[in-house]
């Protein structure tokens, strides 16, 4: 690590191994070894003109470095140090080279046992005005019931939560430098506005502080984050790492993948069920049966640290009952684990699932949290998990449907659970090991997959080739020449869906339309397109960017032609007929329409 001389402002490098440092570049030096003496560390946000390290380095024969507003910070925290007997100083703008990666790295990865180490740690708020003869002597932290709206920037960003939980002695200080109290001080008001816990807060000076740590769930330090930003993505995942204890590579670019990599890494060293215990905007539509393939399904890991609000009391206590439900194999395809799961009856598929994490939720003991999982068809044993804008909550209940304060064990079978949220019984549930998919994207819409004639005939007056040249086709962007496939983004299953294709049979032969497509079957809760086919002459459709309009009437015309295994169009002499099918191709949906000589 590096560290600034708070006397001379010179950056002076040091060899960290184990416990002692040795001092980089000691020939320089009245002293050739010399172990990490005390230091400060200066906690801020960046501002527009810091100092960087290449910068520092030039900084005393450089006026335009020491005109910057960064160095002026840097000046004024390394008169605080001296003032309280320190020389060093660790401040993250000016010590770590940012053009060197690995050293980036590893710095991203010590961060939270530098700040640990600290002596003090100075926390610059530049957006607290202290008002002259005011005689203002606290901070003003934000009402708990209106988050983040009269806060401090600095209790907003990422990676200060690592250096308010870490450091053991936090002296906060105005926009002018004049003292605003401590960390100690304000205890209290810090735990209301942050969500950090009065005990963690008070604990880093402890010897076993990284023992207390560990016995918070994972669910509730995530909690800890949920609020926070950060200016890049991966930094909500970085700024983490000393919380959790664990090391991992630093790649910027990754964007949100850094969140989910950060719970793999966690997987690898926890057996904590509480990181599943998340929720998304709880504004969405809950999972129903008839919206089909259309409901985005998840795995068990969450996308963004928000998804953690909902989990500031989820814990995870000592359990000493029968083996409790571990995580057993984590890949990037998902994560293999035991739930006590029961079928939800609620459901008439059969495949939606119940699930109980082993983390308490709530301030009533005996109460736990859980999910809803989805079975998919590849296998009994794989799932997703549906219903991401719910954390439901279970506990057990005695024969006179009083809930027992003792909890349950989740290793063993269950009669039967109540759902504290809906006030429903579910019965049957039994400790089950199941595998659940991470990334289940929802399969493509319904698509048209036009299929020519056979090759071995030719279509009447056509060409000496035989072939069918495609002219045109609405829409457009959804064409792949290729493979002859119209694939949508999305179905409105109000409105269905068709395509038109302008062909021409043979090099020199007709030209005409083979309108088709999927009308919407109202009378199934399934959603599904009942297929409609037309051959149509050209002069019905002059120019198929106005197609959208022609199609909504075709999809009238035929509608009582629809459902049909095989539609057939109108009996037109053309040279041509076109037939179309709904089948499983591929594991989705397809609208086949199979062209014909006539």
């Amino acid at each position: 690590m590096r560290l600034l001389d708070t006397a001379s402002l010179k950056v002076v490098p040091f060899l960290e191994s184990s416990r002692n440092a040795t001092q980089l570049g000691a020939e320089a030096n009245d002293h050739s070894t010399l172990a990490v003496p005390r230091y400060a560390i200066l906690s801020h946000t960046w501002e527009a003109g810091e100092v960087t390290l290449q910068e520092m380095a030039r900084a005393a024969d450089d006026a335009t470095v020491r005109s910057k507003p960064g160095y002026k910070k840097i000046e004024q925290s390394c008169e605080l140090a001296r003032q309280e007997g320190l020389e060093y100083i660790w401040i993250d703008t000016c010590c770590i080279d940012k053009t060197n990666s690995t050293e980036l790295f590893e710095a991203i990865n010590s961060m939270f046992t530098w700040y640990r180490n600290a002596w003090v740690c100075y926390v610059h708020l530049a957006d607290a005005l202290v008002v002259a003869g005011g005689g203002r002597d606290s901070v003003v932290y934000r009402n708990p019931r209106r988050l983040y709206v009269d806060l401090y920037r600095w209790y907003s960003r990422g990676w200060t939560l690592q250096e308010l939980v870490a450091s053991r002695n936090v002296a906060f200080y105005s926009a002018d430098w004049q003292p605003m109290g401590t960390k100690t001080a304000h205890l209290m008001e810090i735990a209301r506005g942050t969500g950090i816990d009065p005990a963690t807060l008070a604990a880093a000076g402890g010897a076993d502080f990284e023992d207390h740590l560990a016995r918070i769930s994972v669910a509730r330090r995530m909690h800890w984050l949920a609020y926070r930003e950060t200016t890049r993505p991966e930094d909500l995942a970085y700024c983490m790492l000393g919380i959790f204890g664990i090391h991992m590579p630093v790649l910027y670019g990754e964007g949100d993948r850094a969140f989910v990599r950060l719970q793999e890494e966690l997987l690898k060293s926890v057996d904590d069920q509480s990181l599943f215990a998340w929720k998304e905007d709880d504004s969405l539509d809950y999972y129903r049966d008839d919206y089909g393939n259309s409901f985005r399904c998840w795995g068990l890991l969450a996308r963004v640290p928000a998804e953690f609000r909902v989990a500031k009391s989820v814990a995870r206590f000592r359990d000493t009952r029968s083996q409790r439900p571990a995580i057993q194999l984590s890949t990037s395809r998902g994560i293999q684990t035991t739930f006590l799961m029961c079928r939800d009856r609620s459901y008439s598929s059969g495949d939606l699932f119940l699930a109980v994490l082993d983390c308490h939720v709530g301030r009533v003991p005996g109460v736990y949290a859980g999910i809803r999982l989805k079975r998919t068809s590849s296998s009994r044993d794989e799932f997703v998990r549906v219903d991401t804008q719910q954390l439901l909550q279970f506990c057990a209940v005695d024969a006179q449907g009083r809930q027992s304060l003792a909890g349950f064990d989740h290793a063993q079978p269950q009669p039967g659970l109540y759902e504290m949220r809906y006030r429903t019984l579910h019965a049957d549930w039994t400790p089950r090991t199941i595998f659940v998919r991470q990334d289940y994207p929802l399969p493509p819409p319904p698509g048209l997959w036009l299929v020519p004639p056979p090759g071995n005939r030719r279509p009447r007056g056509g060409g000496a080739q035989g072939s069918v040249r495609v002219l045109d086709i609405h829409p457009r962007h959804q064409w792949d020449a290729d493979t002859w496939t119209v694939q949508p983004t999305h179905i409105d299953y109000w409105a269905g869906v068709a395509a038109a294709w302008l062909l021409q049979l043979g090099d020199d032969g007709p030209q005409l339309v083979i309108a088709a497509g999927g009308f919407p079957d109202r009378s199934s809760l399934q959603m599904r397109l009942l297929p409609w086919c037309r051959v149509l002459p050209l002069d019905l459709f002059p120019d198929l960017a106005g197609y959208a309009a022609g199609a909504r009437g075709l999809a009238k015309t035929a509608k009582e032609d629809a459902g049909a295994t095989a539609s057939k169009g109108p009996d037109i002499d053309l040279g041509i007929h076109a037939s179309i099918e709904s089948i499983q191709l591929y594991g989705q949906e397809m609208l086949v329409v199979k062209m014909g000589y006539e």
